[in-house]
């Protein structure tokens, strides 16, 4: 299986960001610790097991993720229904919204990255046969399994505002509602009119 140009960017990209991450933590580290002198080695002690515990819930919550994606793989359920519902029609506006419905589904109930992993490489053949543009089908694909990430039964971002906040789970689901009806209109819009996505890449890159 050969590796493509972009994978390995977005690989790249992924890397960056754990490595960006611990280069703020540093700095934070000895600003608070050397120059400002307003984290005392006792605070600094409860932060690093605090930081340590609310990690360690994260990545539990990601653990479970991957073993859920890992069977739904053996179970070619992902593959099984989006041969299904895209099988009756190749009208990109049809099958733009089919997907968006199954990636709404899918991001209820699986991890972003792995569901990723799981679909681009089916769906990416599909959407360029029937002349739909990558990067307005890229943005319409984060925005669906973002949605997806505050919705329960398996919103994990709605889990980590939960265990970080300290409010209940039922709390924060409530308060999380609303703001599905604007992100559902944004998600329509740049569906029905591709423009909204492709028209600054095609500015700064030129149309194709």
């Amino acid at each position: 299986m050969s590796v493509s140009g972009e994978g390995i960017a977005s690989a790249r990209g992924r890397d960056v960001q754990p490595e960006a991450a611990g280069v703020a933590a540093v700095y934070a580290l000895v600003l608070g610790c050397a120059v400002y002198r307003e984290i005392s080695p006792g605070e600094l002690w409860k932060i690093l097991r605090d930081t340590a515990r609310d990690t360690a819930v994260v990545l539990f919550i990601l653990a479970c993720a991957t073993l859920y994606a890992w069977v739904l793989i053996r179970s070619r359920i992902p593959i099984v229904l989006m041969d299904e519902v895209t099988g009756f029609t190749r009208n990109p506006l049809m099958i733009l919204l089919i997907i968006n419905l199954v990636l709404l589904i899918i991001g209820c109930f699986m991890e972003t990255i792995a569901a990723m992993n799981i679909l681009v490489p089916v769906l990416a053949p599909l959407i360029i046969s029937v002349g739909i543009d990558p990067i307005h089908f890229g943005v319409v694909m984060v925005l669906n399994l973002m949605i997806g990430t505050l919705t329960p039964p398996f919103g994990m971002v709605i889990f980590i505002m939960s265990k970080v906040s300290g409010v209940p789970i039922e709390r924060v689901i409530r308060a999380t509602m609303p703001f599905l009806i604007p992100l559902g209109v944004v998600l329509l819009l740049i569906t029905l009119y591709p423009s909204l996505v492709t028209f600054l890449p095609n500015l700064v890159f030129g149309g194709r």
